[in-house]
């Protein structure tokens, strides 16, 4: 596979992933939380919530894809690329989807993780 390809796929994995984490979010908002969260009816809650279903959808597909990439890419590239990664979308994904506030300090961390990725690419 070539190399492009392979960042591709990492790439879509990586999305995949946030977005998974992002349904996930968007559908335990609908759980109530009493507690006790390996309860029955609420393990059915869990399965019958279409946004928890597509996030373990995403999750499955993310896992596939990754796995792929693992298999061409070194795992001291690729993990912190997935990882890294990650944080970044699922930052700005939560402050347009959840309203959640980036302070200074998070755009901080997000060029500092932006950095980071890189050189972990690189050398």
């Amino acid at each position: 596979m070539s190399e492009t390809k392979i960042w591709v796929l990492l790439t879509i994995s990586l999305l995949l992933n946030a977005g998974a984490n992002i349904s996930l979010k968007a559908g335990m908002k609908a759980v109530p939380n009493n507690g006790n969260l390996l309860h029955v009816s609420t393990l059915q809650l869990f399965l019958q919530n279409p946004l928890i279903l597509l996030g373990l959808l995403l999750f499955g597909i993310s896992f596939i894809g990754y796995s792929l990439v693992l298999s061409w890419l070194s795992l001291s590239v690729a993990y912190p690329v997935m990882t890294g990664g990650g944080f970044v979308v699922v930052i700005l994904a939560s402050a347009l989807f959840f309203s959640e506030q980036i302070s200074l300090l998070r755009i901080l961390g997000i060029v500092l993780i932006a950095i980071g990725i890189w050189f972990a690419s690189r050398f």
